[in-house]
């Protein structure tokens, strides 16, 4: 697990643990060889190879990713593709080939990709707005979100070409969702500790 963590400065930690039954052990920061910047909203790939983050180096937030090879995550570069956007939160599918991001004004966008090697091309257009930290499913269709009242919503939509609809909040006091690619496991946020939520299918 990944996580942002405000100590004095927000940098990315992870934990990891023997089983899906068992507990979390200490969290440790990833020194990405960046200085002293704000790391924030880390998504990872299903593989745990491919990490993008955004980063404020003194002046506004930026993408920038970083490679695992052998456990060690290499210093971050900026994503190719996505130079000049500003992102306040982002979401990366498992496969690596889309991202999901919020613009500044809390505008959801999406850019594509056909492989890991390529540039991201942006779609040009918006898919609804207000979702804060947005974590998409799979499919594309299902979305949880922070509600900007302090919960989590979920939203959803009929195809991917179509903008995401609010139905409603799911989870009141809960905040910064991340979603599993099966769609079964919720992981939210309250009072500075980690809270899991399940059902028994997407």
């Amino acid at each position: 697990m990944y996580w942002a963590h405000n100590n004095g400065s927000w940098l990315i930690e992870r934990a990891s643990r023997s089983s899906t039954t068992a507990t979390w052990g200490i969290g440790a920061t990833i020194n990405f060889g960046q200085g002293t910047v704000i790391d924030a909203d880390p998504s990872i790939t299903d593989d745990g190879t491919l990490m993008i983050l955004r980063i404020n180096n003194a002046g506004d937030p930026i993408f920038v990713q970083s490679k695992n090879t052998g456990g060690t995550w290499s210093p971050v570069v900026d994503v190719a593709g996505l130079t000049g956007i500003h992102p306040s939160s982002l979401d990366l599918s498992g496969d690596g080939l889309t991202l999901y991001y919020n613009d500044m004004a809390n505008n959801l966008h999406v850019a594509t990709r056909g492989d890991l090697a390529s540039a991201f091309v942006d779609s040009g257009g918006t898919f609804g707005a207000g979702f804060s930290f947005p974590t998409i499913s799979a499919d594309g269709l299902l979305m949880f979100y922070s509600n900007g009242i302090g919960g989590t919503s979920r939203a959803t939509r009929p195809t991917t070409t179509d903008s995401f609809t609010s139905v409603g909040e799911e989870l009141a006091n809960y905040k910064d969702p991340d979603l599993t690619q099966d769609g079964t496991t919720l992981v939210v946020a309250k009072d500075q500790k980690i809270h899991v939520a399940t059902r028994a299918c997407p």
